[in-house]
């Protein structure tokens, strides 16, 4: 007899192992859409080895927990030869972690329907795990199995009634179950609740395992924040809290489920590293760390190894164990978490291709960039932010509908009413308070917005919430001023009809312009038809909602300068480099100079009433350039300064 390894100390967990001999070779494990591919040893009985038994029920001399053990086992065993046949071959790796080969691909393939058969002896096991559970309600391992297998059943209610009757003495693993539950049903504020009193009930030891961010980075990645965290002189709990304001999906939608996925990881680590799985692998760091970085399984499927391949006992068989095709990574970038007001416009996309961890959202599987624009501008002691979003598309994937399950805990808010849309470039402010509606429009603009349901907020990296505005529209432009300071900004758009987000997440950070110094605020695109705008308010009337532009279009840019003194002028030059901002080299080396129609000149003499401002707007047809992303900077040019260079990003597209 050889004991499972555990990470939890006590009696809790403590459980005996059955006794197996084991050989192994190497099999494959896949994750569909974004997939993953796992090389996993599996565990194989050698001739001679003793069996587990074929009816835990029918030996009395079992006691509850050993029934259940071998229950479990029996099942796990029954799923490696029950699941379906998968067509495609083992490809190599993208990462190796530990005893495993990761792989991602993308083939799109459906995943496999659990067979008939599985399901009935996963509920012939949840039998005899009911049983010994009622012989020994205060044993957490049983009740562990028993609602964590009652969830992979669907079975999300009996879950709830029991972890709700929990009688384990541990009172913090009641609740991490019932959090586990109802995070599963889609129940945010509750699972909130349930893993905040775990968290405050359990041991020292627990608690650290269970706020650590271990796996979240990979080396890089875990450098990066060392380092943030020395800059910013910011305590671990500071910065974990940052992390997860972060890493929350939507803003829209109440909670923060993401923290509450990985706490819900968590507890399947401590349900799972004591329990067999269909690998036939003893738990260790490998499958631990897969867990927390993707989450359970979402389907299986057994393919064939070529046998030249290596292996001991010539057994030619891989068991696939599939996660959410439409995953994506929320957790933010390491850099960004020490100084969340410092992440560039355009610079934080939600990784899909190849994400360090995978999670899928009920309530919209499949969350994409928004086409947005957002600029910062000065008025006093206050930071005026701008903006103008849309959706670049309706579609969804297909593959998002077979997978969810569960019911929302939250409502949207109430529709606006839609506005006046009667002027050609002017898109009314969603967040606005709306007018009286036409009524003959009334009909056709519900019906296009229903179920939608958009977001604008603005945050102290800490969670506070300093602007929260919604509205029902999905599109718009808006301005809204808030106090100098430091924020998170998020734009955000939710169909409900469709499952699908869109959001554009950023920083901004204004100060008071220190004396004698001049400053400018960011840089905005316009639709460039008509002649350019003479305000700001006039600008963003005709903001684009994100810069996709075809070589030789038309645009217009605005932007102001404030801190001139009297007499002062500026030199503008503006020009495009190739690439992102982060990309550019160095301020004004310009890959082309693009000539707008009338020269640019900044003077004190015609600055806006309060005698500091200076509102400036240029039209210009764009030059000829090859499809792809570029940077268009304006470079101000002081007398005997230093030149302010304020860029916006902008696709062109063919």
């Amino acid at each position: 007899m050889s004991p499972t390894r555990s990470f939890v100390r006590g009696s809790l967990f403590r459980t005996p192992h059955h006794a197996v001999h084991h050989a192994v070779h190497h099999a494959v494990h896949r994750v569909a859409g974004r997939a993953v591919r796992f090389a996993v040893p599996l565990i194989l009985l050698l001739p001679g080895a003793p069996a587990v038994a074929q009816d835990a029920g029918a030996d009395t001399t079992l006691t509850p927990r050993e029934a259940a053990q071998q229950a479990q086992v029996r099942l796990e065993r029954f799923r490696e030869q029950r699941i379906p046949p998968e067509a495609s071959g083992y490809a190599g790796c993208d990462e190796l972690v530990g005893r495993l080969c990761f792989r991602y691909e993308d083939d799109g393939s459906p995943i496999q329907p659990e067979p008939p058969e599985l399901t009935m002896a996963r509920r012939d096991m949840l039998r005899v795990l009911a049983n010994a559970h009622r012989d020994a309600p205060e044993d957490g391992w049983i009740l562990g199995q028993l609602v964590f297998y009652l969830v992979e059943d669907r079975s999300v209610l009996a879950a709830e009634q029991r972890a709700s009757e929990c009688k384990v003495p541990e009172r913090w693993w009641c609740d991490a179950l019932l959090g586990f539950v109802h995070h599963s049903n889609g129940l945010i504020d509750k699972a909130t609740d349930s893993f905040e009193r775990a968290l405050g009930a359990m041991p020292a030891e627990e608690r650290a395992f269970w706020r650590s961010t271990d796996f979240l980075f990979n080396e890089d990645g875990r450098n990066a924040y060392s380092e943030a965290r020395a800059a910013s002189e910011l305590d671990d709990a500071t910065l974990v809290n940052q992390l997860w304001v972060l890493a929350d999906p939507l803003y829209l939608v109440p909670g923060n489920d993401r923290l509450n996925e990985h706490y819900a990881r968590k507890v399947s680590v401590r349900i799972r590293a004591e329990a067999a799985n269909a690998y036939g692998l003893e738990w260790e760091r490998d499958l631990e760390q897969l867990v927390i970085r993707y989450g359970n399984e979402v389907g299986w499927e057994r393919g064939q190894r070529d046998p030249g391949a290596g292996g001991l006992v010539g057994d030619t068989r891989h068991i696939i164990g599939r996660q959410h095709p439409m995953s994506r990574q929320y957790v933010p970038p390491a850099g960004f978490v020490a100084d969340p007001a410092s992440i560039p416009a355009d610079e934080w996309t939600i990784e899909a291709e190849k994400p360090r961890t995978g999670y899928a959202p009920f309530y919209a599987p499949e969350i994409s960039e928004l086409s947005s624009q957002v600029g910062r501008f000065r008025r006093g002691d206050d930071l005026l932010l701008v903006g103008a979003y849309r959706p670049a598309s309706r579609e969804r994937s297909v593959a998002t509908r077979r997978l969810q399950y569960g019911q929302p805990g939250w409502r949207r808010a109430p529709r606006e009413a839609p506005g006046d849309e009667s002027s050609r470039n002017r898109v009314r402010n969603p967040f606005d308070p709306p007018p009286p509606p036409p009524p003959s429009a009334e009909a056709t603009v519900a019906e296009e917005e229903d179920g939608v349901e958009s977001g604008l907020f603005v945050l102290r990296p800490n969670g506070d919430v300093v602007l929260d505005q919604r509205a029902a529209s999905r599109q718009g432009t808006w301005m809204h001023q808030v106090p100098n300071g430091e924020y998170v900004i998020s734009l955000e758009v939710l169909d409900t009809n469709l499952k699908q987000g869109f959001r554009a997440r950023m920083g901004a950070r204004q100060g008071d312009i220190p004396p004698d110094l001049a400053a400018a605020s960011d840089l905005l695109i316009l639709d460039g038809e008509g002649p350019p705008p003479e305000t700001l308010e006039e600008a963003v009337d005709r903001l684009l909602p994100g810069v996709q532009v075809r070589s030789e279009d038309r645009i217009a840019l605005a932007w102001e300068v404030y801190g001139l003194v009297v007499g002062q002028r500026a030199q503008v030059t503006i020009g495009f480099t190739e690439g992102r901002p982060s990309t550019l080299r160095r301020f004004g080396e310009f890959l082309r100079i693009v000539e707008p129609e009338v020269p640019v000149e900044l003077s004190f003499e015609d600055a806006g009433a309060d005698g500091r401002t200076i509102f400036r707007s240029v039209g210009m047809d764009l030059p000829e350039l090859e499809p792809g992303e570029y940077t268009l900077h304006v470079e101000i040019q002081l007398p005997q300064r230093a030149p302010m260079v304020i860029s916006r990003r902008v696709t062109v597209i063919p």
